[in-house]
């Protein structure tokens, strides 16, 4: 079975929480002033994990540079970039840049 790795962003202290262990409740309470991100199971052409909310930069198939952000898509239960494929084979030419919480900037 694989194991589900999260990071926690902590709304309050504007720090990150990795490696943390979920353990799911119903009190909302817990993730308050948190946003939990799931670790793809992908790490980029540096070696650096890749979560949901990460900002990828990439060559797409006609030679252009974009940017994205990493998203689950619960419709093709996969992990995308902006509606955009996030495949193994590719992670040749994608880097993490950034994240939509620390910067969002890089995103305009």
């Amino acid at each position: 079975m694989k194991s589900l790795k999260f990071r926690v962003w902590d709304k309050k202290y504007n720090v990150w929480s990795v490696d943390v262990i979920f353990i799911y409740s119903t009190e909302e309470v817990l993730l308050k002033n948190r946003i939990l991100q799931q670790f793809t199971g992908l790490k980029d052409k540096y070696g650096q994990e890749i979560y949901e909310g990460d900002i990828m930069e990439f060559v797409d198939d006609v030679g252009v540079r974009c940017r994205g952000v990493v998203n689950y898509d619960h419709n093709y239960a996969a992990f995308l970039i902006d509606n955009s494929a996030l495949w193994k084979e590719y992670m040749s030419n994608q880097s993490v840049i950034g994240n939509i919480l620390e910067n969002p900037e890089l995103l305009e």
